[in-house]
């Protein structure tokens, strides 16, 4: 019997948990937000080809391999240090890889970071926020960076659409940790 590779590893050391989107329970087809993530999550796809990343000479990952095709949903579950943040600052474009390949929906993270970037959202656990800025003053920022058209009609309709209407009259360094997510 062959030793177990480090990607054999690596998938049990995170958990990894890959869910068929379509087959979610309590998720019907009449449901709007459902099947307006459902349609993002279908097109989306990401593979990880024998990625290796070191902090300092301390090996975080080594040699890790999956895809997750479209229509899937992954969760990487695992202790502190198993290497689930990183990973994911890999896929993101956050972090370059020691060796190995990235792509998100068959484009190379490394070769085109503005086409992968485009197509992921990623909410870390803490996510630096200028605390003295208002709500809508940062989006306003935001949007400038990216050169949004009509950038404060999607200011205000993203502050609707997330929730943020009640607090928008604060400061980020006023908000809970929830609200200051969903900035």
């Amino acid at each position: 019997m062959d030793a177990p590779s480090d990607t054999d590893s690596m998938k049990n050391t995170l958990g990894f948990l890959a869910l068929d989107a379509r087959r979610r329970s309590g998720c019907s087809s009449g449901n709007a937000w459902w099947n307006g993530w459902h349609d993002v999550i279908s097109s989306m796809s990401i593979a990880v080809r024998e990625v290796t990343k070191y902090f300092s000479g301390q090996l975080a990952l080594n040699n890790v391999s999956l895809e997750v095709p479209s229509g899937q949903v992954l969760g990487l579950l695992g202790p502190n240090g198993a290497g689930k943040s990183t990973l994911m600052r890999l896929i993101c474009g956050y972090l370059p890889p020691n060796s190995g390949k990235l792509e998100v929906c068959e484009f190379n993270v490394d070769e085109e970071p503005l086409e992968t970037k485009s197509r992921l959202g990623y909410l870390p656990e803490s996510n630096p926020l200028p605390e003295e800025m208002y709500i809508r003053e940062y989006l306003k920022f935001v949007s400038g960076v990216y050169s949004l058209d009509n950038s404060s009609k999607k200011v205000e309709d993203v502050i609707v659409k997330v929730g943020l209407t009640p607090e928008v009259h604060k400061k980020i360094g006023q908000l809970s940790k929830g609200y200051r997510q969903r900035v």
